[in-house]
C-alpha cells in the first residue's frame, strides 16, 4: 500500500534486542516493543505498515543503517513510511553518531523519529518534515544520545569486569547447554 493509498500516518515499527537465541528465547521484549510500538503509532492516528525486527543486534556495535532489517528499509525502502516508531529510546541507538546520521536521514526525507516511551515516560515525537531540528531540540536529543552511549559504556565494562573475575576465578562464564 503507497502512501497516498492509506489513511494518516504510515509508521515503520523498529524493533531491536542484543541478545535472542531464536525461537528457543524465552524473552518476551520483542512482543512488548511490538504492542508498545502498535499503541503509539494508534495514538498518532497512524498505522504501522512494516516491520523492522533486528533481534540479537547490538545498539552499540551496529548503527541503524547497518542492521539486517532496519538498514534495508533506510537504505532501499524510505518512501513506503512517513516515521519509525522504536520502544525506548536506547532501542533506537547507543551512540551519538547515530543520532547525529539518523536525524539527518529523517530530515533529509522528511520523516517523524519517534520513541513510544521517551526519558519522561511519555510519547517523544520528532517531526522532521519541515527540516533539520532546531539548535535546542537537537542539544536535548545529544544529550539523550549522550546517556545512551554511557549507558552502553558502562554494560561493557561490567561484562569485562565480570569475565575477567570469573577466569581469576577458574569459572566457566558461558551458557549451559541440556545435553539429550
Amino acid at each position: 500500500m503507497s502512501i497516498a493509498d492509506r489513511r494518516g500516518l504510515g509508521f515503520l515499527g523498529a524493533i531491536r534486542l542484543s541478545r535472542h537465541r531464536g525461537e528457543a528465547d524465552p524473552s518476551t521484549a520483542p512482543e512488548r516493543q511490538e504492542a508498545s510500538i502498535t499503541q503509539a503509532a494508534a495514538e498518532e492516528r497512524g498505522q504501522v505498515v512494516g516491520w523492522a525486527r533486528d533481534l540479537d543486534v547490538s545498539a552499540g556495535l551496529v548503527s541503524p543503517f547497518e542492521r539486517p532489517d532496519l538498514g534495508q528499509w533506510l537504505r532501499e525502502r524510505p518512501d513506503e513510511f512517513d516515521g519509525i516508531i522504536w520502544s525506548r529510546f536506547d532501542r533506537a541507538l547507543r551512540s551519538m553518531a547515530d543520532l547525529h546520521e539518523l536525524a539527518k536521514w529523517a530530515a533529509d526525507r522528511r520523516k517523524i523519529i519517534m520513541f513510544a516511551s521517551g526519558p519522561a515516560g511519555g510519547l517523544l515525537k520528532l517531526d522532521l518534515r519541515a527540516g533539520p531540528l532546531d539548535a535546542v531540540t537537537h542539544l536535548i536529543l545529544t544529550i539523550l544520545a549522550f546517556a545512551a552511549q554511557m549507558e552502553w559504556q558502562e554494560i561493557r565494562e561490567r561484562n569485562r569486569d565480570a569475565a575477567a573475575h570469573m577466569r581469576q576465578l577458574g569459572r566457566w562464564r558461558g551458557e549451559f547447554h541440556r545435553i539429550t
